[in-house]
């Protein structure tokens, strides 16, 4: 009776040892001194040792760091195929690609380096458009992307842009009506009438037919 109460007594201390050294009953214990190194108690799926490089790690001092490391992510393997890759801890982003290639550990660790190894994708080319004869916005093809009148030219930060015809700054019409003059901001009708600067509107002979007033 004494022998068994001394065996229950000292079974009950070394339950109570290895929790404090945080240990876990279902776990081994090569698993349990790697979660006690990190000064931490391993759940019950923690036990499981392909957790752990796929169930394969260099020695003990290499199972305390795949402890720590597969905390990481929800995935357990990817926090150690970071440190043993990059010798980083991965972003929170890379914890949630799916890398696909979960086949096994090694194939896992090729996927993630497949992964930062990918080209980075081209950026598409900008398009270009023209404005042709009719005055239609169109593509390279001379495809018709916007009709005249639907819509006005604008640079890069949203200004207006001026089309400006060779030699004069100028945009002629044909015959030579010019729709702004050079250096004036007239709109000069064939013949001579112009729209002037002041907000007139003037035939040929320079007689005004009304004053346009803001």
């Amino acid at each position: 009776m004494l022998r068994t109460y001394v065996l229950r007594a000292l079974v009950i201390a070394g339950v109570v040892v290895a929790c404090s050294k945080g240990a876990h009953a279902q776990c081994s214990a090569d698993i349990n001194a790697a979660f006690a190194a990190n000064h931490s108690t391993a759940s019950a799926a923690e036990c499981d040792r392909s957790r752990y490089g796929g169930g394969s790690w260099s020695g003990p001092g290499d199972l305390v760091v795949r402890v720590a490391k597969a905390r990481l992510c929800p995935d357990p393997w990817i926090g150690q195929i970071y440190w043993n890759l990059y010798n980083r801890n991965p972003t929170a982003a890379e914890c949630s690609v799916n890398y696909g290639g979960r086949t096994s550990y090694m194939n896992y660790a090729s996927a993630i380096q497949a992964y930062h190894n990918a080209p980075a994708a081209a950026a598409a080319p900008s398009p270009t458009f023209y404005v042709d004869a009719n005055r239609n916005l169109v593509d390279a093809s001379h495809r018709v992307i916007a009709a005249a009148g639907t819509f006005d030219l604008r640079d890069a930060n949203g200004n207006p842009v001026t089309l400006v015809a060779a030699g004069g700054g100028n945009l002629v019409a044909a015959g030579g009506g010019n729709l702004v003059a050079a250096g004036g901001g007239n709109l000069v009708a064939a013949g001579g009438g112009n729209m002037t600067g002041q907000r007139s509107v003037m035939s040929a002979g320079s007689k005004k037919v009304f004053i346009v007033r803001h």
